[in-house]
């Protein structure tokens, strides 16, 4: 802090502006004169305001989006053709038009004759990916990190008792990112539990980035590093090799430069994620001694094979209080018989997009919450959805359900520690191969912005995962105290370590800090 912009100068080595009282024209700042640097005889240079350099901005060729080549390598947007249009451009009713005309196919009743398939209670969607690049990949999924997405979820939801979103790849793609960098315990707890499957991160350039018929899938990774710290060659050239955003040079106790920085991420991100997340992260967010931020995001946009109609008259909906509610905007579409699975009465439905996605809508049992959903229930779902047996039918199924717009920012800290994660959060962390100096560091912001959109034609979602790190050897994150109970005062000098003074407050009342004149028991 400056007790006056008068008396503030600008340091002619590091360019940050101080006032002491009892500056020398000539000296460096005392942060500088700290770390050796010596006195300059050059005074013009003392007053000389320093600016930074205008970052070189190019835009793309093939979709003109303005990007900075000192933070990325190429183009972020990886699907750099007229699919990957901003979040202005019209919607899917006025920019598709539905080929599969479903009005003459066969209606069968649905899993149980006697109950339609319409999804009027709470429930939980999962937009599911099936990788074109690896068939078992869904096989390690379910046995690697599917138990942990479901668990974080369980957690979060939870805590959550409101329309609630979260990318399990996003959360995944982050953590990939510091295992990347880990050693020691770190390393092998994020592999115990993240399995060989998350040992690499995706990114822009991945096979994971697709553009399969009308669907979208994109990753964007981004790090910011403590100008204290300098970061490994190797780890900076596997980042360039996902063309991950790599801002080394973070001074973390420059508060103006910590605002401006965050308007920079949220405006891009903004881009990436096409305005579903607008604002993700503030300058408060990363105190003086952060060492590192990690920023992941996800972006998902596609079509239904089958596009819904709306359903004249909406429909009646049923609130975990058992309250019914009518709905004014409901859907109504057809799936195959064959996407369909059930499993100790919790339901599901497969619907596929045009590309290589679907969406999973799961429905709990009557009086039960979807939060109550576990590892084994999905995984018999899934099961049963991805059966070759149940390819066979052609025949068709009755779908009901609402449009949904979801907007989450979960702490995912309070998830995670629940987990078999858990000594993430209660040990420092090793980065051996992430830092040339490594010093103790611990998490102490984990947050993710996420959002989604489902109507009659398809579904655009996005998240934007960001992880905090800071030197340290606690775990524990900083807590705010407050002494709004009787306590102990001390004053005493620094250097001889006497005691001045010493007291207690019982009441604040009797000692000038008033009273409104009530009390409460």
């Amino acid at each position: 802090m400056l007790p006056s912009q008068l008396l503030a100068v600008n340091c002619i080595k590091c360019g940050r502006e101080y006032s002491d009282g009892f500056f020398k024209e000539s000296e460096p700042c005392y942060l500088c004169r700290r770390k050796g640097y010596s006195d300059s005889t050059d005074e013009s240079l003392h007053y000389q305001k320093k600016t930074r350099p205008q970052p070189e901005t190019v835009n793309c060729e093939k979709c003109g989006f303005a990007y900075n080549i000192e933070h990325f390598s190429s183009c972020p947007k990886p699907l750099c053709d007229p699919l990957f249009l901003p979040r202005a451009t019209p919607s899917f009713d006025q920019r598709y038009r539905n080929e599969n005309d479903t009005s003459n196919e066969s209606d069968t009743s649905s899993l149980d004759e006697d109950e339609p398939l319409l999804l009027t209670a709470p429930f939980r969607a999962f937009a599911g990916i099936n990788p074109d690049s690896n068939p078992g990949a869904q096989a390690d999924e379910s046995q690697g990190t599917l138990g942990l997405a479901i668990d974080v979820f369980k957690r979060a939801a939870q805590a959550t008792p409101e329309n609630f979103v979260l990318s399990p790849d996003g959360l995944f793609q982050t953590l990939s990112l510091l295992m990347m960098g880990a050693t020691d315990e770190t390393r092998q707890l994020l592999q115990n539990c993240l399995g060989e499957e998350c040992s690499e991160p995706s990114g822009a350039t991945a096979s994971s980035a697709t553009a399969c018929g009308q669907d979208q899938y994109c990753i964007t990774n981004c790090l910011l590093v403590s100008d204290m710290h300098t970061l490994q060659e190797t780890y900076k050239q596997r980042l360039k090799q996902i063309n991950a955003d790599i801002r080394d040079n973070v001074n973390f106790s420059d508060r103006a430069s910590l605002q401006s920085l965050a308007q920079e991420l949220n405006h891009l991100f903004c881009q990436l994620t096409h305005g579903l997340v607008r604002k993700f992260c503030q300058g408060r967010d990363w105190q003086s001694d952060t060492s590192i931020a990690l920023i992941n995001s996800v972006y998902f946009k596609g079509l239904w094979e089958r596009a819904f109609k709306t359903r004249s008259g909406g429909a009646i909906f049923t609130l975990p209080d058992n309250q019914r509610v009518l709905l004014d905007s409901f859907m109504d579409g057809k799936i195959n018989a064959s996407q369909q699975a059930k499993y100790k009465k919790w339901r599901a439905v497969s619907i596929p997009y045009q590309g290589d996605h679907e969406m999973i809508l799961v429905l709990p049992p009557q009086g039960i919450m979807p939060h109550e959903v576990s590892p084994e229930i999905i995984m018999a779902l899934f099961s049963s959805l991805d059966s070759e047996e149940l390819c066979l039918s052609s025949s068709t199924v009755s779908l009901g359900l609402p449009p949904f717009s979801v907007d989450s920012d979960t702490d995912l800290i309070k998830a995670l520690a629940q987990t078999t994660l858990h000594s993430l959060f209660t040990n420092t962390l090793s980065l051996g191969t992430m830092l040339l100096e490594p010093v103790p560091v611990f998490i102490n912001v984990f947050n993710q912005h996420s959002a989604i959109e489902v109507n009659e034609q398809g579904t655009e979602a996005a998240a934007v995962t960001h992880m905090g790190c800071m030197r340290g050897f606690s775990m524990n994150s900083p807590k705010p105290i407050e002494f709004t109970r009787p306590f102990i005062y001390i004053l005493r000098n620094r250097i001889t370590k006497k005691i001045i003074f010493i007291g207690q407050i019982l009441d604040p009342r009797k000692s000038g800090a008033g009273t409104s004149g009530s009390g409460t028991q």
